[in-house]
């Protein structure tokens, strides 16, 4: 995703549905992520519902640009559409598309693959809001290294203008395309820069 797609889209609004729709996946998903992994140990392999949960977490990725989903069949689209980290958009289409919905037993191959893709698409949700909310609070630029989160943002989003691109031409482009909340994030450069 271009720098400026990403100021153009991200909003407090945006940024409320992703934090709720992460808030619901807590209430429900401790159970899953426990369940996946007492079906590994004793060779049940199992995943209720892993695959809705991993789309639940890409749906918060989405809901941060203003993107939501009907269902589950249009979030590989989504992904090709935001253009995210191939090998982010692989692992999930490998993990997610290949494997038939279902919830009796799977093969080991397939119990791998979908734990790898839940446990990643959470990663970067998280980490996707964290950043999308430190942007928002103008906080784009710390006095201090990145942190995963940052980094994994950065990369995920392919927006890595912000780690090597000139500080003031990033904040020059949250002005110029930013959305309103970006632009008022950034009314002071020298708050930021």
């Amino acid at each position: 995703m271009k720098l400026e797609d990403l100021f153009a889209q991200i909003s407090s609004k945006n940024l409320q549905r992703a934090e709720e729709l992460r808030v619901n996946i807590d209430d429900r998903y401790w159970g899953d992520e426990i369940d996946n992994f007492y079906r590994y140990l004793h060779n049940s392999f199992k995943m209720f519902r892993a695959q809705g949960s991993a789309c639940d977490y890409l749906e918060c990725m989405f809901a941060l640009v203003g993107e939501e989903t009907e269902d589950y069949k249009q979030t590989f689209d989504k992904l090709q559409k935001l253009d995210l980290d191939a090998r982010f958009v692989c692992l999930m289409r490998n993990s997610l598309k290949k494997v038939q919905f279902h919830q009796g037993e799977m093969k080991h191959w397939e119990w791998r693959d979908m734990a790898a893709a839940c446990y990643s698409a959470k990663l970067a949700a998280d980490a996707s809001i964290r950043y999308v909310r430190d942007i928002l609070e103008g906080k784009l630029y710390k006095d201090e290294p990145l942190d995963y989160y940052e980094a994994l943002f950065i990369y995920l989003w392919k927006v890595e203008d912000i780690r090597y691109g000139k500080r003031n031409e990033v904040i020059e482009k949250a002005h110029k395309f930013g959305s309103v909340d970006v632009k008022k994030a950034y009314n002071n450069p020298e708050k930021v820069i």
